[in-house]
């Protein structure tokens, strides 16, 4: 099996931003059977992730090296 596919043979997934709009992304491809490692600055919904089967990383960089895809679900910045 290729170095970057999980053990069900598809990509693994780091998903940066874990709020409204991507925790539930998130979760839609937890049930599609893709391993996702996510990240958030609030520690809340990186457990919320965790406890629907999901990996979490201290930081975006180690999510980012441990994916084959990264997807970033993050709010407006304002200067």
């Amino acid at each position: 099996m290729p170095k970057n596919k999980n053990p069900a043979g598809r990509e693994r997934i780091g998903f940066i931003g874990l709020g409204a709009m991507g925790l539930p992304l998130a979760h839609t491809l937890l049930k599609a059977g893709f391993a996702v490692t996510g990240n958030d600055t609030d520690s809340a919904r990186m457990a919320a992730h965790r406890d629907h089967g999901g990996a979490v990383c201290p930081n975006a960089a180690e999510a980012v090296r441990s994916s084959d895809i990264v997807i970033t679900c993050l709010p407006k910045w304002t200067p």
